[in-house]
């Protein structure tokens, strides 16, 4: 109902989806242990391009909104990021999202090590 005691379905539509919507974002927090408002912080890593040394950059995130699949993280220069919640975990961690379990080593080091090149 609206104020004028005439009945308004499509703000009592969109109180429900809002509602929704809440209840479905309570339950991804809950699954995963990630808040959104949360500010959490992914470790970065790049090689410079003379001595190819490993540079980590720790960088803070917002959580912005959750989702079945992927985590809407909104950084402090403005940019918005959404990895996978696997990805966020490695991203946490330090490592890759590459899926390399050699995370923040030179390219082609491994190979080396092992005797392959």
């Amino acid at each position: 109902m609206n104020h004028e005691k005439y009945k308004d379905p499509t703000a009592e539509r969109a109180i429900a989806e809002a509602d929704r919507w809440e209840r479905w974002q309570q339950d991804l927090e809950k699954k995963h242990g990630i808040k959104r408002g949360d500010i959490i912080q992914i470790i970065t890593t790049s090689y410079s391009s003379g001595e190819g040394k490993i540079i980590r950059k720790k960088i803070k995130a917002k959580v912005k909104a959750l989702y079945p699949y992927v985590v809407e993280l909104q950084l402090l220069n403005g940019i918005t990021r959404s990895p996978t919640y696997w990805e966020l975990e490695r991203l946490k961690a330090g490592g890759g999202t590459d899926g390399k379990e050699c995370a923040g080593t030179v390219p082609g080091a491994e190979r080396r090590d092992q005797g392959l090149t």
